[in-house]
């Protein structure tokens, strides 16, 4: 084989071997999306880089949204200008001063979702699609009309029911007729409450521009949808800068036990932290959703102060269980960011108060009144048992369990005993329905046999700890000793088929370290981390995790890995990329010989 060819056959295999080893990508972990558009001065076309990044709080709250859509007007609600504003705000700054600066505009917003790949999916909202880099016609127009609203023009949706397959592309009001249509065809617009709408097509795989349409929708009347009832306020908004990346940003969370005002039911938090770099008056949304009821589910906006701090006091009035998170939409040249996100269990005991009545207790000749549980409470309270917060079955050599958590309590601590009355000769006991509402957390492990694991995190009731209490020895460890409220500890537990292991940790004190062989290969085990905390007082938790623990590969001396087994949970992929690298390979080899023998003839 000639020298060249075969340098190129190797540098093509090469390359398709480095594809094949590097790892898929995720849109999961890819928030910031760069786009390119062009805007001429003069004859010459000049290119402009737009960095975005998407929070992930942000993402996820639209993919909660009701995504259904009965009738052709139901999609206006997935257009958010809101959400997309500092898109339409960067473009602006280069197409502001342009002649016909309208179409320049919504032409560059074509070019960029233009570059947005075409995918067959339902109706979702622009932030979805960005993040996801995916969408069809439908997610691609209301894209464009969204960044579109968003620069002050006025668009409507088009939408084509009929031949050759339902489509929809958008309608964008002009001061003057498109110029910088394909030339040679007369620019399509749609009349609207007397004003005509030039069609500008979403899709990829052609140059679109304001005036066209493909032509297979030119004789066809669309639907013509306008967004008068498209979304007005947002949580937030995708982070944007034009031609360098965008610096990233922090926001941070806390909460505070505030105690309850006597008028107030519930139980009643401060929500608070604050953002870096600092800025005044920056929007902050705090996410609050309820896991067991989306009808609680609510977000809110407050404003930093002048040293970038915010705060928001929250009265819980539900019980279950939270998640909290707080989110900043980035300044300038500064992307937007998230918080951590929090676990807060809010208990029956923490709302109570607003079943409690007043009982009248005949003590001899004496009336005394005291409060008591009403039927409704008394229902709830006794069906109110075991709480999950956590619970994961994994067929694996062994689980890691790991939590951050704090016991936030009241300041003021309240006493909950019974009521004693004496009289003369009388004694009365009257009882507290509080005393029944006992809270422990546990954190468990469990062995089901040879590879079968458990983890769960749970809030156990009195007749649930009547069960364990009298258990014994190294698989029950009471760590109620060890845990204060307000106070951030570290846990992280794990178990494998021969051995427990247990740490307990705040900053650099360690409460407790155990390693516990397990002796029994084949039966069950068992193993619990308890702690007793007042009812009264809010569970929160930060990373809570069950995962299947790192096992990093390890050289022993004599033994070399065995690659398939490396390789075992990828050889599918493997194998089909091997089969491209063949198909691509094997032309290339019979052209080559092909030209070798063409070049011997001729010599």
């Amino acid at each position: 084989m000639n020298f060249k060819y075969f340098k190129t056959l190797l540098l093509v295999i090469n390359v398709l071997l480095l594809i094949l080893i590097l790892p898929p990508k995720s849109f999961s972990s890819d928030y910031s999306p760069v786009y390119t558009f062009h805007i001429k001065f003069g004859p010459i076309p000049f290119s402009h880089k737009l960095h975005t990044s998407v929070p992930p709080s942000l993402y996820n709250h639209y993919q909660t949204q009701n995504h259904n859509t009965y009738a052709y007007r139901d999609y206006s609600k997935f257009v958010t200008p809101n959400v997309v504003k500092s898109i339409a705000e960067n473009i602006q700054n280069i197409t502001r001063n342009k002649p016909y600066s309208d179409e320049v505009f919504a032409n560059a917003v074509l070019e960029i979702v233009h570059q947005i790949p075409y995918n067959k999916s339902k109706a979702k909202y622009p932030a979805e699609t960005i993040v996801e880099n995916s969408g069809d016609c439908d997610g691609l127009s209301l894209v464009a009309a969204s960044i579109m609203k968003a620069g002050d023009l006025d668009v409507v949706l088009f939408i084509y029911p009929t031949y050759p397959v339902s489509h929809m592309n958008i309608g964008v009001h002009l001061s003057h007729e498109p110029i910088y249509h394909t030339r040679g065809i007369e620019p399509t617009n749609y009349e609207y409450n007397g004003k005509k709408y030039y069609t500008a097509e979403t899709t990829s795989g052609t140059d679109w521009k304001v005036g066209d349409q493909p032509k297979c929708y030119r004789s066809i009347e669309p639907c013509i949808i306008s967004l008068e009832n498209c979304e007005t306020a947002s949580p937030g908004e995708v982070s944007s800068s034009l031609g360098s990346p965008l610096i990233p940003s922090s926001i941070s969370l806390s909460l505070i036990p505030e105690t309850s005002n006597a008028s107030e039911e519930g139980n009643t938090i401060k929500i608070s932290g604050s953002i870096l770099p600092v800025y005044a008056e920056q929007q902050v949304t705090i996410y609050i959703n309820h896991q067991e009821s989306s009808r609680h589910d609510v977000f809110m906006t407050v404003t930093t102060d002048h040293l970038g701090n915010y705060s928001l006091t929250w009265n819980f009035n539900t019980t279950g269980t939270y998640t909290i998170q707080s989110s900043w939409n980035g300044v300038h040249n500064y992307a937007g960011s998230d918080s951590e996100k929090l676990t807060v269990h809010v208990g029956l005991n923490q709302l109570l108060d607003q079943y409690e009545v007043v009982n009248s207790w005949w003590v001899g000749s004496e009336v005394i009144q005291t409060t008591a549980l009403s039927k409704a409470g008394a229902c709830i309270l006794s069906n109110y048992g075991v709480i999950e917060f956590l619970e994961k079955n994994f067929t694996e050599t062994g689980v890691l369990l790991s939590s951050e958590f704090i016991i936030l309590g009241n300041e003021e601590d309240i006493s909950r005993s019974e009521q004693i009355i004496t009289i003369p000769e009388q004694t009365t006991v009257i009882p507290s329905y509080e005393e029944k509402m006992d809270n422990h957390l546990e954190f468990m492990l469990r062995r089901n046999g040879h590879n079968n694991y458990s983890a769960s995190v749970r809030l156990l009731d009195d007749s649930d700890i009547s069960q364990i209490s009298n258990k014994s020895g190294p698989m029950f460890v009471n760590a109620s000793e060890y845990v204060r409220e307000n106070t951030w500890y570290n846990l992280e537990t794990k178990i494998s088929e021969d051995l427990i292991i247990a740490n307990l940790f705040e900053e650099n004190i360690t409460h407790l370290s155990e390693t516990v062989p397990i002796s029994n290969n084949t039966g069950i085990c068992e193993f619990r981390i308890l702690m007793k905390y007042d009812p009264d007082s809010l569970i929160v938790f930060k990373s809570l995790e069950a995962e299947i623990p790192d096992q990093p590969t390890q050289l022993v001396e004599g033994n070399n890995p065995n690659i398939l087994e490396l390789l075992a949970p990828h050889i599918g992929m493997y194998l089909f990329e091997l089969a491209i690298i063949l198909a691509v390979a094997i032309p290339i080899l019979i052209c080559a010989r092909k030209r070798r023998k063409l070049d011997a003839c001729r010599t």
